[in-house]
């Protein structure tokens, strides 16, 4: 016994947004405000993560919003032949740093603002649940910049993927794409004829019924590490029904050579030990298998 189409169809329903719709909306409108003490900073306010990617689904909790400064900028620029990372190091001796202050300066304006509901966090600076707000991660960055072309300062001088950096509390280094995340995501699911985003909240259902049962650990398998996973799968394994999409999917995956898999960002390999932004192999094989048995066993 499988587990039905008529299940897969509401798994793969977009979850409730009214509560997060007024809990970024309100977030939004704090971090803009002009009396905050970063308003005269180049910066701008997004979402990420699962309701930004429209992949939430009945369970989600936290709201991602990543607030970045554009004044300064962090950068990798070893992809560079050696004559272009000589002329970036010429027109770029210094750059400023603009990323532990603005940090600061963020999350004293949401404790005027919210009080003890903040707490600075290892990474994020989390905003906890009330009766009418959803909880919330605020990540404070710079603009980071992975250089693939230099020969000169201007806009057609230079090419460079953008992203964003922050430090963790411990002062480690943390770099990533979400814009590039949300853009190849939505083209996928363009090009795999809008099953995309709904096998995604699948594969998170299902996730969160085995979590629930006691077969995965929580921690086993990030919503974004999921996204991953599905995004390196052929346009051509989606479509016709959501049973025949996830049998393929899990075919597909179970078959696949693991080392080639990329992030949905395409900046990093999807699978790799004692990396921050990488899935260690092993929960995704964890994961991998247990999915297949859940979906043998009917759910």
């Amino acid at each position: 016994m499988t587990i039905s189409e008529t299940q897969f169809d509401t798994w793969a329903q977009l979850g409730p947004t009214p509560q997060f719709v007024t809990t970024y909306n309100s977030i939004r409108t704090t971090l803009f405000d002009s009396k905050s003490p970063y308003y005269s900073r180049n910066f701008d306010v997004h979402l990420q993560g699962s309701y930004g990617n429209d992949t939430n689904v009945r369970g989600d909790s936290d709201v991602d919003i990543v607030i970045w400064t554009k004044e300064t900028f962090d950068y990798d620029i070893d992809q560079l032949p050696d004559d272009q990372k000589a002329a970036f190091n010429r027109d770029f001796s210094s750059v400023p740093s603009a990323g532990p202050s603005f940090k600061s300066e963020v999350v004293s304006w949401l404790r005027t603002n919210y009080g003890s509901d903040v707490d600075p966090g290892r990474k994020a600076i989390h905003l906890k649940a009330t009766s009418y707000r959803r909880a919330a991660d605020v990540v404070a960055c710079v603009e980071h910049r992975r250089y693939y072309r230099y020969v000169g300062n201007t806009d057609a001088g230079q090419g460079f993927h953008l992203g964003v950096c922050f430090h963790t509390a411990d002062g480690t280094k943390i770099t990533n794409f979400p814009k590039e995340h949300q853009k190849y995501c939505t083209t996928m699911h363009q090009a795999a004829g809008s099953y995309f985003k709904p096998t995604i909240r699948i594969f998170k259902n299902m996730r969160n019924r085995m979590i629930e049962k006691g077969i995965i650990q929580k921690s086993l398998a990030p919503s974004y590490f999921i996204e991953g996973m599905l995004w390196n799968v052929p346009n051509a394994k989606f479509g016709t029904s959501y049973q025949s999409t996830v049998v393929n999917c899990l075919n597909w995956l179970h078959s696949c050579n693991r080392t080639e898999l990329k992030c949905a960002n395409q900046m990093y390999y999807l699978l790799r030990d004692s990396a921050h932004n990488c899935w260690p192999p092993a929960h995704f094989e964890a994961f991998l298998a247990a999915s297949i048995k859940f979906y043998n066993d009917g759910g």
